[in-house]
């Protein structure tokens, strides 16, 4: 009994495991293990989903972040089309952008998150398409995915305005007493 389970152990990839029904694969994002369900009950779907999955799947948002990073790319259609902007990026295009990322804001290094804070209509971590130069349009190397809050910060005052705003946080952080506590 126990040559075959050893036997079919062995026929199983590294970093593969059943968890109940469904396969999970194991996979190092940012220097930390996370096991990911593929969703696939069988083992040969499983080794083909882990293979030629799109994103980087680091959460339980995977889905929700593939489906978000879709509309990103509706939305910048629709804009581009408006304003009379080049639009030349994809889908894969998007998909370089988040795994160049790993998942996080390219300005802040913030995990992209679906959640909502305080009850507020927007997910301020929520992943958002930056022009890096305004009138250049939406093209594979004038675009960057940031975090909504980043993205709104940028569009009201620009990179430097950003910039002076972080570094005086920093600079001032724990000097002063914030109201609320």
């Amino acid at each position: 009994m126990t040559q075959n389970v050893a036997r079919l152990t062995m026929n199983i990839p590294k970093g593969f495991k059943k968890r109940g029904e469904y396969w999970h694969v194991d996979r190092f994002i940012n220097g930390v293990r996370r096991r990911v369900s593929t969703g696939q009950r069988d083992l040969e779907a499983a080794i083909a989903w882990a293979s030629t999955s799109d994103l980087v799947p680091n959460t339980k948002n995977y889905r929700a972040s593939k489906r978000d990073l879709l509309r990103l790319l509706d939305s910048a259609r629709a804009r581009a089309r408006l304003s009379g902007e080049p639009f030349t990026i994809t889908a894969e295009d998007l998909n370089v952008l988040w795994r160049r990322g790993g998942g996080r804001c390219e300005m802040t290094g913030l995990q992209f998150s679906r959640q909502s804070i305080n009850g507020c209509r927007r997910a301020p971590y929520k992943p958002s398409l930056d022009r890096i130069k305004r009138g250049a349009g939406y093209t594979p190397e004038n675009v960057r995915l940031v975090c909504v809050w980043v993205n709104a910060a940028l569009n009201e005052w620009g990179e430097e305005v950003f910039k002076t705003m972080v570094a005086a946080f920093r600079n001032h952080q724990g000097k002063f007493r914030l109201a609320r506590q």
